[in-house]
């Protein structure tokens, strides 16, 4: 999952699919909230990253079915972006 986050202007786009997808970002003193929308098929994701420890916690869908992952951001080399 490769998403570039503007916290300027709230936008969040995951980039690392077929067709970009637009979402809204916020954020917080130690996390970044991130929401994409459902889109055709695809279901609605929420995704929360921890600003201190890169652990990220992702659900698609919602109820029943849906799917929880968590892991840990990649830290760019080139600056302070995760």
């Amino acid at each position: 999952m490769t998403v570039v986050i503007d916290t300027g202007l709230r936008t969040a786009r995951w980039m690392n699919l077929p067709y970009p997808r637009e979402g809204s970002a916020s954020v917080s003193s130690h996390q970044y909230q991130i929401e994409f929308p459902a889109v055709d098929d695809a279901p609605e994701v929420h995704a929360r990253v921890n600003r201190y420890d890169a652990t990220i916690l992702r659900t698609s869908g919602d109820g029943a079915t849906a799917v929880r992952q968590t892991g840990r951001c990649v830290k760019d080399e080139t600056g302070p972006r995760l």
